[in-house]
């Protein structure tokens, strides 16, 4: 049976981590990770920075909303986000994401902020 539920996409670099910080400075409550998904041929693994309570609200949201990985890491953030914010198995949108929404609805919601 397909959801009713509206679609929230879900982007990764710049919403949950904010990779445009300085590599000094981590941005308090987050963790660093490093990581190396398929197609990373830098020698030094990527860093990412997560806040693990943000995994917390992703899951009270999927409550209302259909979660959608909607990013350039694709299939991988159910590999290396996901797992790490307690959600994974979340769907993936390649392209084309806002023909995907159609008639479902929108959501833009800010994580972390109350």
């Amino acid at each position: 049976m397909k959801s009713t539920l509206p679609l929230l996409l879900i982007d990764i670099d710049g919403p949950l981590n904010p990779y445009g910080g300085q590599p000094e400075r981590r941005p308090e409550g987050y963790t660093t990770h490093r990581m190396c998904p398929s197609g990373w041929t830098h020698g030094k693994p990527l860093r990412v920075w997560l806040n693990h309570g943000h995994g917390e609200e992703l899951l009270a949201l999927a409550e209302q909303y259909e979660l959608v990985w909607a990013t350039t890491w694709k299939g991988e953030a159910n590999v290396w986000i996901g797992p790490r914010h307690a959600c994974g198995g979340t769907q993936t949108r390649d392209t084309d994401t806002h023909k995907a929404v159609g008639k479902r609805g929108r959501a833009a919601v800010r994580l972390g902020r109350r």
